[in-house]
C-alpha cells in the first residue's frame, strides 16, 4: 500500500517523478505483477510512460486506458483525484503523442487544476536534453510563430509546469532565435535571462539548456575556449546535484568541440568510456548517440555510423520529432556523399526544404567543414528560398572556416619530425589549446600581445600550418602538447 500524503488532497503532489527520470527505474516498474500495477494509479501511469518511452505506443494507451477506467470506477474522491491528476500529466507529457495539440491540451490542464484542484507530478521538459526544442517533446512547430507560441504558453506554464515555468519561455525564445541565425547579442540577452529565472527557484534542467545555449553561441563566434568554460562551470553543479544525465550531455558536448577542434582522440577516449547498449535503445540518451555518430565519422567508420542512425532515424519518424529527423537525413547525406552514394543530393534538398520551412539555420552551420563541400556541389536546389539557402551557405562557410577539421577525412600532413620551437613558442600553443585568448596569454606571460602575435605566427610557420586550430592539431601529433 502507498502510504498516504498527510497534506490536504488539493496540496498533495503525486509521489513518482516525472518522465525524464522514469527509464532509470524501467526494471523494478516492469517487473511488478499486474494485479498490483492495477491496484495503483502511479503504477499504471508509470506503465504507460515507460511502454511510450520504449517506442510502444500501444500499450503505453492501454495503460492509459486502464487509469481512465480507475479514474471513473473508484469511490474514493482521494483516489479519482490522484488519477486525473496522472492522467492530465500523461495528456501533456507521453513522448509519442507529439506535441501538435499542445496549446489545447494545456488549456484543459490548466481548468482541470482550478476547478479539481488537481496537483500535477513533476515534469521533465527537457528529459535531461540540451534542448527545449529538442527535449522531452519535440517543439520545431512551435518556432514557426515562436513570439505568439511564448505568450499562449505563458498563460499556462506556471500552474501546470510548476518550478519548470521558470526560465522557459525565453531559454526557448533564446533557443529558437539561435536556430534560426538570428542575432547573437539577443540570444544572450533572452538565455541569461532565463538563467536568471531558473535560479529563483526553477529546475537545475533548464539551466542546463540555457548555459548550452551561451556554450554554442561561443562556438559559433570562435571563442570554444569560452565554451569549454561554460560547460565546466555547469558540469561542476551538476556533479555537486547529482544530476547524471546532465553530466553525461554536458562530456558529450565537451566532446563535440574536440571534433570541431580536431581533436578527434580526445572524443574518442570520452566515447569508449560511455556505455554503449548495442541491443536497448534508450531514447533519453540521443544526444550522447548522436555524438556518437559523428566520433565514429571523424574515424571514418560508417558501419558503426549506420548502425546508431538507423535507430535514431527510425524512433524520430516513430514518435513524429522533425528535429531529429532533420538531423539523421543530414547526417546520412554526408555520409552516403562520402560512400559515393549519388542519394546524398536528393537526401540534402529534402533536408533543406524542410528545414527552411522553420527557417533552420544552424542545424546545417554546425555540421562545418562536413557539409560545406556537399553544399558547394549542390548549389542552391529547386524549391529553396535563394537568400535562406545563401544564410545557410556563409553560416556553415565561416564555420568550416574557424574548424576546418572537425570530421576531416584528410590527416594533416605528414610533418618533419625535427621541428623545433622555442620554448615560448610552446607555453603560448599549450596556452592555447587549453582556450586561452591572446590577450589572457599576454596577461598570464606578462608579455604584449603584440610577442604572443609573434610566437603564433612563428609556431604556425614552423608546424607547416596557417591558422590555430590546424597548429593544435599538428602539435598534438608530434606529442608537443
Amino acid at each position: 500500500m502507498r502510504e498516504r500524503d498527510p497534506r490536504p488532497p488539493h496540496r498533495q503532489r503525486p509521489p513518482l517523478p516525472g518522465g525524464g527520470y522514469y527509464y532509470e527505474l524501467t526494471p523494478a516498474y516492469l517487473a511488478l505483477p499486474e494485479e498490483e500495477v492495477r491496484s495503483s494509479p502511479d503504477l499504471i501511469a508509470a506503465r504507460s510512460m515507460l511502454y511510450s518511452l520504449a517506442l510502444n505506443a500501444t500499450e503505453s494507451e492501454r495503460w492509459y486506458a486502464v487509469l481512465q477506467e480507475y479514474a471513473a470506477g473508484h469511490p474514493d474522491p482521494e483516489e479519482h483525484r490522484l488519477a486525473e491528476s496522472w492522467l492530465v500529466y500523461l495528456d501533456i507529457s507521453l513522448p509519442h503523442r507529439g506535441s501538435t495539440n499542445l496549446i489545447e491540451v494545456l488549456d484543459e490542464a490548466a481548468r482541470k487544476i482550478q476547478t479539481e484542484r488537481l496537483v500535477m507530478p513533476e515534469f521533465s521538459v527537457t528529459g535531461g536534453q540540451p534542448s527545449v526544442i529538442n527535449g522531452s517533446k519535440d517543439f520545431c512547430d512551435w518556432t514557426r510563430d515562436d513570439q505568439t507560441m511564448a505568450f499562449q504558453l505563458e498563460k499556462h506554464v506556471g500552474e501546470v509546469l510548476g518550478p519548470y515555468s521558470k526560465g522557459l519561455v525565453s531559454i526557448g525564445l533564446a533557443e529558437s532565435l539561435f536556430e534560426k541565425g538570428g542575432n547573437i547579442y539577443k540570444v544572450l540577452e533572452l538565455a541569461n535571462r532565463g538563467l536568471m529565472e531558473t535560479m529563483n527557484g526553477g529546475k537545475f534542467e533548464l539551466q542546463f539548456v540555457g548555459a548550452a545555449l551561451v556554450a554554442r553561441v561561443y562556438l559559433v563566434t570562435g571563442h570554444p575556449g569560452d565554451s569549454v568554460k561554460t560547460l565546466e562551470e555547469i558540469e561542476t553543479r551538476a556533479q555537486q546535484r547529482g544530476v547524471r544525465r546532465v553530466v553525461r550531455n554536458v562530456r558529450a558536448m565537451q566532446s563535440r568541440i574536440k571534433l570541431w577542434q580536431g581533436r578527434v582522440e580526445d572524443a574518442v577516449r570520452w566515447m569508449e568510456n560511455e556505455p554503449q547498449d548495442e541491443i536497448h535503445f534508450n531514447v533519453l540518451e540521443r544526444y550522447c548517440y548522436n555524438t556518437f555518430v559523428r566520433v565514429y565519422m571523424a574515424q571514418q567508420r560508417y558501419d558503426k555510423t549506420a548502425q546508431i542512425l538507423m535507430r535514431l532515424r527510425s524512433y524520430a519518424n516513430m514518435e513524429k520529432r522533425p528535429w531529429l529527423q532533420m538531423e539523421g537525413d543530414l547526417l546520412e547525406s554526408i555520409i552516403r556523399y562520402r560512400t559515393g552514394n549519388p542519394l546524398w543530393k536528393t537526401e540534402l534538398t529534402q533536408v533543406l526544404r524542410r528545414a527552411e520551412s522553420y527557417h533552420f539555420v544552424r542545424l546545417f552551420c554546425r555540421e562545418g567543414a562536413a557539409l560545406l563541400p556537399l553544399l558547394q556541389e549542390l548549389g542552391c536546389p529547386e524549391g529553396v528560398d535563394e537568400a535562406y539557402w545563401q544564410e545557410v551557405l556563409g553560416k556553415t562557410r565561416a564555420m568550416a572556416e574557424a574548424y576546418p577539421l572537425y570530421l576531416s577525412t584528410n590527416a594533416p600532413a605528414a610533418l618533419p619530425g625535427a621541428v623545433q620551437l622555442s620554448e615560448r613558442a610552446l607555453q603560448v600553443l599549450r596556452l592555447q589549446d587549453r582556450g586561452l585568448t591572446r590577450s589572457e596569454i599576454a596577461r598570464q606571460l606578462q608579455l604584449s600581445e603584440r610577442s604572443v602575435k609573434y610566437q603564433c605566427e612563428q609556431a604556425y610557420h614552423k608546424l607547416g600550418t596557417s591558422n590555430k586550430v590546424e597548429a593544435l592539431a599538428a602539435a598534438r601529433k608530434l606529442n608537443l602538447l
